[in-house]
């Protein structure tokens, strides 16, 4: 099986483990286009601020948690390459912000909804793909 097929957040054989990539990629990009709705009008310092601090905040739970698997004697997973994931977070921020200004330009009413969208597709589309490269080739 490739690793674009499964990712392996579980212990193997659980359910979760059998859960196919693209569609933990599909949730992560519901979540990123529902918060990015949600904060629309914000200033963009403020969502790339957030960005910064929600990749650092992960990084570090990451950590702590890899490091008390190890202790246990267990898998410790993957490891998160904290520089690719703001490259590839700060992207999609930095383009969705440029997409929103170009169709509030426009005139467009529902910009940030329409922006919201087009992120669930981009994560979901390109998440897989920029998987090895976010998680090394262990997950």
């Amino acid at each position: 099986m490739s690793p674009l097929e499964t990712h392996r957040p579980a212990a193997a054989g659980s359910r979760l483990s059998r859960v196919p990539l693209r569609v933990w990629y599909l949730v992560a990009g519901v979540l990123i286009g529902v918060l990015w709705a949600w904060h629309s009008g914000e200033p963009p310092w403020e969502t790339l601020l957030r960005l910064v601090i929600t990749v650092l905040a992960v990084r570090t739970v990451l950590a702590v948690v890899q490091a008390v698997a190890r202790r246990m004697g267990r898998l410790a997973g993957p490891s998160l390459h904290t520089g690719w994931l703001l490259i590839a977070k700060g992207g999609l921020i930095v383009g969705a912000f440029v997409v929103t200004e170009v169709l509030s330009a426009m005139g467009v009413g529902a910009a940030d909804w329409i922006v919201a969208a087009l992120i669930v597709v981009v994560v979901t589309v390109f998440g897989p793909g920029l998987h090895p490269k976010l998680f090394g080739s262990a997950s």
